[in-house]
């Protein structure tokens, strides 16, 4: 990992100046190929619509709603896929400089500062969980046996994940509930709903 480099931005059109890819990456990235390759937006069927995320772009390649997608390994992966890599892209943590003397900060940047050293991998998603997977795998770890890894949302199961299932109905009616107290001018109290931990073979040494 890089040493940290400060960066100043001062204004919203800076942010653009300096990120020219903010937004919808896939986007970006096929709009750059189309216009290389001189190839107008309305031939391509499909063009419009868009999808909320990889894995959702996914999903449509593998329900046969769409032929192809632009998305990470980890999205085919989930659905059994087919991939072609079109190039690889470096990812930047960014933070206020105020942040990172904290504590957790710190302890954050020494787990990645030993990335060889780890054993165990937590996910946010099962996404980046089987992202990390393949990672690892590239680098020469063996999932479980070196590095075992866990996700969550239990959306890929059927590839041996193990994973944080959560009840995604109610789920969303209590968060629908709570958005209703709140504009009908009631307090909403924090709620922790229950989830199940679903093992399998990334996590079974």
């Amino acid at each position: 990992m890089r040493p940290p480099e400060k960066l100043t931005i001062d204004t919203p059109e800076q942010v653009a100046l300096e990120f020219p890819l903010a937004g919808a990456g896939s986007r970006f990235l096929l709009d750059s190929f189309l216009q290389k390759h001189g190839i107008a937006a309305k031939a391509v069927r499909g063009y419009e619509r868009i999808a909320y995320g990889h894995i959702p772009a996914a999903w449509h390649v593998y329900s046969g709603e769409a032929d192809c997608c632009i998305a990470v390994r980890a999205a085919a992966q989930v659905f059994g896929l087919g991939f072609i890599p079109l190039l690889s892209e470096r990812y930047d943590l960014i933070l206020p400089e105020a942040y990172l003397d904290l504590e957790a900060v710190q302890i954050m940047l020494d787990v990645m500062n030993r990335v060889g050293a780890i054993d165990a991998v937590a996910a946010a998603s099962d996404m980046i969980a089987l992202g990390a997977m393949t990672a690892l795998k590239e680098s020469g770890k063996r999932v479980p046996e070196d590095v075992a890894v866990i996700g969550y949302d239990d959306t890929a199961g059927e590839i041996g994940l193990t994973s944080v299932r959560q009840e995604w109905t109610r789920a969303g009616k209590t968060l629908a509930s709570k958005v209703l107290q709140i504009v009908n001018g009631k307090k909403a109290a924090s709620e922790q709903l229950p989830v199940q931990l679903m093992v399998r073979a990334s996590s079974r040494g």
